[in-house]
Formats: C-alpha cells, sequence, structure tokens
C-alpha cells in the first residue's frame, strides 16, 4: 500500500485560517514575551553581583520555558478549537520537568549531529522535533516523548524535511517585508507545525 503524502497546502492554509481568527491575542502574547526579554535586559545590566546575576538569570530562564510551554498550549488549543486565555502562557507548570530534561536531551543531541557532520544533526532535529507536543498535548514524559517523536516521523523525514524548507522560505519572505512580517509568518509557521503534527498522528494510526 502506497504510503500517503502530507499535505503541506492544507497545513499552510491551516495557519493562515487560524492565525488571522486570532491574531489580536497571539500579537499580545507576543508583546509580553518581548517585554520579558527587554526587562531581563534591563535588570542584568543594573544588577553586577555575580549571585544576583545568576537568580536573575534561572528566573528568567524558568520564565523563558513556561512561555514556550503556554504557546505550545495555546496551538493546541486553538487547533482543538478550545478557549484560549492569557494565563495559558505561565499555568502549565506541570509539563516543566517533563519539557524541560526532553528540551536538554534535544539539544545534546541536534548538536552532537551538528558536530559530527551537519545532515546528522538535521536529521536528529526533524526525528525529534514533535517531543514538545508528545508532553504539552499527551502528558508523555522525558524519554517517552523523544520515543513518540522518533515513531511518528518514521517514514516521513523526506517530506518533513521539505515541510521545514518551506516554513524557511516562508519566514525568510516575512522579514523582508518590513520586519513585520516575520511576526505573522511564524505564527503562521507554528500553527502550521501543529497541523502537521495531527496530519503525522492520523497517518499512523490507519
Amino acid at each position: 500500500m502506497e504510503k500517503p503524502n502530507l499535505d503541506y497546502g492544507a497545513a499552510i492554509k491551516f495557519g493562515w485560517k487560524k492565525f488571522k481568527k486570532n491574531a489580536g491575542f497571539l500579537i499580545g502574547i507576543f508583546i509580553v514575551q518581548i517585554l520579558v526579554v527587554i526587562i531581563y535586559s534591563v535588570l542584568s545590566e543594573k544588577f553586577d553581583i555575580p549571585l544576583a546575576q545568576f537568580v536573575l538569570f534561572i528566573t528568567y530562564l524558568i520564565i523563558i520555558i513556561l512561555m514556550s510551554i503556554g504557546f505550545t498550549k495555546i496551538y493546541l488549543k486553538i487547533y482543538y478549537e478550545e478557549d484560549i486565555r492569557f494565563n495559558d502562557l505561565f499555568i502549565h507548570s506541570r509539563y516543566f520537568t517533563a519539557y524541560f530534561g526532553a528540551t536538554v536531551i534535544y539539544v545534546i543531541l541536534v548538536t552532537i549531529g551538528f558536530f559530527i557532520l551537519i545532515i546528522p544533526g538535521f536529521l536528529l532535529a526533524l526525528i525529534f522535533y514533535f517531543y514538545q507536543y508528545f508532553i504539552v498535548d499527551q502528558d508523555k514524559g522525558i524519554i517517552e516523548s523523544l520515543q513518540e517523536s522518533y515513531k511518528l516521523t518514521n517514514g516521513y523525514l523526506g517530506q518533513l524535511f521539505v515541510f521545514f524548507l518551506i516554513i524557511l522560505a516562508l519566514n525568510i519572505l516575512g522579514f523582508l517585508v518590513f520586519l513585520v512580517g516575520v511576526i505573522v509568518t511564524s505564527f503562521v509557521s507554528s500553527l502550521a507545525m501543529i497541523h502537521i503534527y495531527k496530519q503525522l498522528q492520523y497517518i499512523k494510526s490507519q
């Protein structure tokens, strides 16, 4: 039986449609993210005591991870057509340990891959990319989320690579449109990736 192909067009259309519907909210949480970065930068300039800088960095790191989890949760809730709220950015701390642990392993694997040769780095990045969705969407643990991403992407690395090239081109185009366009394309890309994740789940369930 012939393997089903990923529908790139449907994913991009989904991302654009959902961005338009939720543009105000999404741009709002983007501004919050920028403000967090600015506040950290300002405060880090004011503290010259190493311990204070360390505490500030750890606090900043925790907030950034919580926001990363929050963004993923918001994208998933948009896909499921659930209500999204501002506090979704910060309230999902129960995923923190798994998300942090899996991210550390993911970064280490991809970094080693790039040091060996560039291609293995790309392949590992694709193979384990969806770990974050499995944690937030299905409450998987550190190792299990990486294993599930491996199973999900098995047999579809070529198609995923093409889709990442499409996403890259889309964001480069957004960057060229007065820089502001990249804000739009980044959200469209993130929502499109959720659609690809769900497409793969559907295909693998058949």
